[in-house]
């Protein structure tokens, strides 16, 4: 047994068996937990277009400078997914996880007592930015490639979904208890969302199939994970973009998903509800227009990885 499967819990051995002879592999319950984990961190960021208004009239801060914390958020959000597939080799899948979980409840914890520019940055900023790039990028490509062989597609398209879903979820939600309740209170749905994903993934989180004597779905033989690449997350990362980077191919996607971060998470997301507000629009309604674009964007995950999953399908020769 490897170092992580000394950190497998008592309740996801005991619960894999009683699965397995109902015919459900354990990959499906990673892939329930991921899920949520990843709306909960995909609603706390996306927090940001909420408060803007509330944070100039409280603290009258400039929209600039809150505006530059939500993107120091956005940069740490994406420069952290390159490193966070190699710092879950390194350190263990739970452990990352758990770190990124309790990361985005400190940062919401500091975010509600905050009382100064600086505080909103550390806690908004670089906490929340730190642990999306974890839980909403690397984490679901991870699961998705461990514990599936077949239908890897339709579970990547599942767990990508889970970014709009944050936004489907948690948003109207969120505006409705800001303009309500004041802007604080729309804080506690995500921090209760973010403590129930760290009691899931502490009681039923494992690293890999093996760790439980399962196959990864798909698969009937049991494969031991090769985790001599784990001595230095930092080089592991830089060698594996290094290697992309020499490819048209990652260029081409680099340039494509570029653009919609510019435009979809970096502009709309962030300022949508604000612009709203300055024409004389609540806070509601634009959140719910956001919601749409979630609802759209989750079904369209969805066709994309079950076309990707019967694609594999039919290079496998329907094995």
């Amino acid at each position: 047994m490897s170092k992580e499967g000394n950190n497998l819990s008592m309740f996801a051995s005991h619960l894999a068996p009683w699965l397995t002879r109902r015919g459900i592999n354990y990959g499906w319950l990673m892939v329930g937990i991921t899920f949520l984990t990843s709306v909960c961190s995909s609603a706390a960021i996306s927090l940001a277009g909420i408060l803007v208004l509330p944070l100039i009239e409280e603290f009258h801060w400039g929209r600039a400078d809150i505006a530059a914390i939500m993107g120091l958020m956005l940069l740490l959000f994406a420069g952290m997914a390159p490193f966070a597939g190699a710092l879950m080799l390194r350190y263990g899948l739970r452990r990352t996880v758990l770190t990124a979980v309790a990361m985005t409840l400190v940062g919401v914890g500091l975010t509600a007592r905050m009382a100064t520019l600086w505080q909103f940055a550390v806690g908004f900023g670089v906490l929340l930015g730190l642990a999306a790039g974890v839980l909403t990028m690397a984490l679901p490509a991870t699961i998705a490639n461990r514990w599936f062989t077949h239908r890897r597609g339709l579970a990547m398209g599942i767990l990508t979904a889970a970014f709009a879903a944050g936004q489907l979820t948690f948003m109207p939600m969120n505006a409705w208890l800001a303009t309500h309740y004041g802007w604080r209170m729309a804080l506690v749905p995500v921090a209760i969302g973010c403590a129930l994903c760290l009691v899931l993934y502490v009681m039923f989180g494992a690293e890999w199939p093996a760790n439980l004597g399962l196959a990864p779905y798909g698969d009937r033989q049991v494969q031991r994970p090769a985790l001599g690449l784990a001595g230095n997350a930092i080089g592991l990362s830089v060698g594996v973009l290094r290697q992309a980077a020499a490819t048209r191919v990652f260029w081409v996607l680099a340039a494509t998903f570029a653009i919609c971060g510019v435009s979809t998470t970096g502009v709309i997301s962030q300022h949508f509800i604000p612009f709203c507000a300055d024409n004389g629009v609540a806070a509601g309604a634009p959140a719910g227009v956001l919601a749409q674009i979630g609802v759209l964007n989750l079904a369209g995950d969805q066709t994309t990885g079950g076309g990707s999953a019967r694609g594999a399908k039919g290079v496998r020769g329907g094995g």
